[in-house]
């Protein structure tokens, strides 16, 4: 730990009103360290002078700009858009739970109509075909009558009337 003599003499350096940036540039690295220190500025130990010295100048002589209080009008302006700000992401989280259940429910719906088309194929496919071309002409012929060439007309009847009986 520093003596309070070093201590001491940092103290007066800062409390010194007629010094100068040129004074802090002469000081050491030991010296800067101990008026840091006092000044409350945060540093590592491989902090180097070059370091110090800007930072040391700007707490002794750059003076901080007395906070000028807000008007009115000014607040109401904050107010305003810390207002404006707060119903935007509103707007934006239910837009958001908007379009997330809007596609949750276009999901269940695929999911809906890939279950019925499943469904589907097995009823379909569990159920005997009903093809047309089912109607075996040559096991069937015994039931058309004979072909008569002078009675072309009665022929053609009777097989229409047994085709339809098929259908």
């Amino acid at each position: 730990m520093e003596s309070d003599s070093t201590l001491e003499e940092a103290q007066e350096f800062i409390d010194n009103e007629s010094i100068t940036m040129n004074d802090v540039l002469d000081k050491n690295k030991r010296e800067l360290v101990l008026i840091a220190q006092r000044l409350n500025i945060p540093m590592i130990a491989s902090t180097t002078k070059d370091q110090l010295v800007p930072l040391i100048n700007n707490k002794l002589f750059v003076t901080p700009l007395p906070e000028v209080p807000k008007t009115e009008s000014q607040l109401q302006l904050e107010l305003a858009k810390v207002e404006a700000e707060a119903k935007a992401r509103v707007e934006i989280e239910v837009r958001k739970a908007e379009v997330e259940a809007q596609a949750q429910s276009q999901a269940q719906v695929q999911i809906r109509q890939v279950e019925l088309d499943h469904e589907f194929r097995m009823c379909d496919s569990a159920r005997p075909s009903n093809n047309y071309n089912t109607f075996d002409a040559g096991r069937n012929i015994r039931l058309v009558h004979t072909f008569n060439e002078s009675d072309v007309n009665k022929y053609f009847q009777l097989f229409e009337k047994v085709a339809n009986g098929f259908n």
